[in-house]
């Protein structure tokens, strides 16, 4: 069966393959050192020295923009990966499982959807110590629950499709269906999400960097 190329996601992963390429090469286009400080030239304006002048430090806003990208990026993209996996195979087996296995699954990701994402993670980071490792272990405790929704969703409507059925028909076990038939088809649009979180993935890092929990001082970072 022919089916309609993902264009849209084509072009969300040109977009962000450019993004993210732009703040990797941070160490080759950035001007200065980003945790140079130089208290003579503190709070400069903008310059064609310092194109978005310096902060209370001396140090050069641009370049701690880019290299603060790079930090925030590689995190986000820790978080939605790992998460993201997690969600996937869980949402992925509760939506092709038994009706028992479902519904305890279901119970699983409601219960973990059923608490805001920033107040397990402020208390767990709490408990463990701010560090960048205990940030990620901490959104992907939560945020797994939100793909695996999702998933589950997508491979209970695939199921019951008619090429299921013949692959059924044909002797294909259900991990061969699941692997090779249902997620190649649901992944494009998980793809599209995942990349829609990673948004919201960096303004929840630097939210915890602004509070002090996070990605802890001199490092550049968003927050």
């Amino acid at each position: 069966m022919n089916r309609q190329k993902p264009y849209t996601l084509y072009v969300m992963l040109v977009l962000a393959a450019l993004w993210i390429a732009f703040f990797l090469c941070a160490p080759y286009i950035a001007p200065f050192d980003p945790e140079t400080t130089n208290i003579a030239d503190r709070l400069q304006d903008i310059s064609s020295t310092h194109l978005l002048g310096t902060d209370q430090l001396g140090r050069d806003v641009w370049s701690r923009i880019l290299y603060g990208g790079k930090a925030s990026l590689g995190i986000a993209f820790t978080i939605i990966g790992i998460s993201g996996a997690i969600g996937i195979a869980i949402g992925g087996l509760a939506g092709f499982s038994t009706p028992s296995i479902d519904r305890w699954l279901s119970r699983l990701i409601d219960l973990v959807l059923g608490f805001p994402n920033m107040v397990i993670a402020i208390a767990f980071i709490g408990i463990m110590g701010p560090s960048i490792t205990n940030v990620i272990i901490s959104l992907c405790i939560t945020k797994w629950a939100e793909y695996a929704r999702i998933t589950r969703g997508l491979v209970q409507i695939e199921r019951h499709a008619e090429y299921i059925t013949f692959a059924r028909m044909s002797g294909a076990s259900n991990l061969r269906i699941l692997w090779r038939y249902i997620l190649p088809n649901v992944l494009p649009p998980l793809v599209i999400v995942i990349i829609q979180h990673l948004g919201d993935a960096i303004i929840l890092v630097a939210s915890f960097s602004l509070i002090g929990i996070g990605v802890q001082p001199p490092d550049p970072e968003w927050g």
